[in-house]
């Protein structure tokens, strides 16, 4: 990785299930969507002939991860469950390690922290809150189970590595 840029190689995503217990991904593929859109608010007169527009409210975009289905994978088999008639879709914590460092996040006060110690975090880290809105497997001749989420974030915030 070149000092100024990121690589994807080396990013990880966690979950954590149950608010307190770290879970690494099994065997992400890509991971995109994190971010946001803004609204848009109209803020034309009646006696204007060209519309005009003010941005609205920020909304967080749903991100999607895909990934390779992995035999016992705890986290796969939680998605799963989900699509199961009758299960609850609670609210689960993520983070997204990215690629300028190893050291895993942690839980504190039920949220992800990034690793290290404020302001000298050794990771970049992006962490949240989020419902899980959408899970598919796919299956083809010849190739590997392929899975993909998408999740609805409650809340975001990306922790800068210095």
């Amino acid at each position: 990785m070149a000092d100024d840029i990121f690589d994807s190689e080396g990013s990880e995503l966690y979950l954590s299930l149950d608010g307190s217990t770290v879970l690494a991904f099994d065997c992400p593929t890509g991971m995109s969507g994190f971010g946001f859109s803004a609204g848009e608010r109209d803020s034309s007169c009646l006696n204007e002939t060209v519309g005009k527009s003010k941005p609205g409210k920020r909304k967080l975009n749903n991100p999607t991860i895909q990934f390779r289905v992995t035999k016992g994978s705890e986290a796969h088999q939680f998605l799963l469950a989900l699509s199961e008639e009758g299960e609850p879709n609670p609210e689960i914590l993520y983070a997204v390690g990215w690629s300028d460092g190893t050291a895993d996040p942690t839980i504190s006060g039920g949220a992800f922290v990034a690793p290290g110690t404020g302001p000298s975090w050794t990771r970049t880290c992006t962490v949240g809150s989020c419902y899980v809105s959408a899970v598919s497997f796919d299956f083809a001749e010849g190739q590997d189970v392929m899975g993909s989420f998408t999740f609805m974030p409650q809340s975001q915030q990306t922790i800068w590595k210095p």
